[in-house]
């Protein structure tokens, strides 16, 4: 069950966050306590999430690597999006931006540009949202992590949808299920938008059925 997967997923986190200490790995533990306070926050241990969390961000500035420092700050803004805390949110995932330059990881940089499109398109700020997530599909998409432009493409709609435009929004839709590696469940959450918005269709071949049948 899902439970039980999170569950193992949890013991190995907690696993690695004991050899790191043992290793004197500050990186592996900064990673590993990142996203173990995650998982907490995940199956609503408040008590537990954002204190590893903050521990977390603490250790990766102590080192000075800016790419742990993006990721430790990434991993509290979502903590703080799922707790509700949208401002802190905006401001943790402002300050990983700010060492996201200086790291060298486009992955990273995308995932956390996803996260921030998350938090602005639930704060309300559609426009900076819609920036956002275009940034992380085209440098998804030039390096080839298809996966991750289905998963932005899933959330540009959403805000596409926000803003008014639902031809655009049923397109990214498409475009996200049609998207190679696109996993069942992009596709599920995808299929589910469509029908529950109601979007226009703007495939030409069902335009043509739609008229057949009227």
């Amino acid at each position: 069950s899902s439970a039980e997967c999170a569950e193992r997923r949890g013991s190995l986190l907690e696993g690695a966050m004991h050899s790191a200490v043992a290793a004197k790995d500050e990186a592996l533990w900064v990673r590993s306590a990142a996203l173990r306070a995650e998982s907490h926050a995940l199956f609503g241990r408040v008590d537990l999430a954002e204190p590893l969390s903050r521990q977390a961000v603490a250790r990766a500035e102590a080192q000075g690597d800016p790419a742990l420092i993006a990721i430790a700050y990434t991993s509290l803004a979502r903590i703080q999006r799922r707790l509700g805390a949208l401002p802190d949110a905006k401001a943790s995932h402002l300050h990983a931006r700010s060492f996201l330059k200086d790291c060298g990881d486009r992955a990273l940089h995308t995932h956390a540009l996803r996260n921030f499109g998350s938090v602005l398109y639930m704060l309300g700020e559609h426009a900076a949202a819609q920036t956002a997530f275009l940034k992380a599909i085209a440098i998804d998409t030039e390096d080839g992590r298809l996966a991750d432009v289905a998963l932005s493409l899933l959330n540009y709609g959403a805000v596409q949808d926000a803003l008014g435009d639902r031809t655009g929004a049923r397109e990214s839709y498409e475009a996200a299920t049609a998207t190679p590696l696109a996993t069942p469940f992009q596709a599920r959450v995808a299929h589910r938008r469509v029908t529950t918005a109601n979007l226009p269709v703007v495939r030409a071949h069902d335009s043509r059925r739609r008229r057949h049948a009227s």
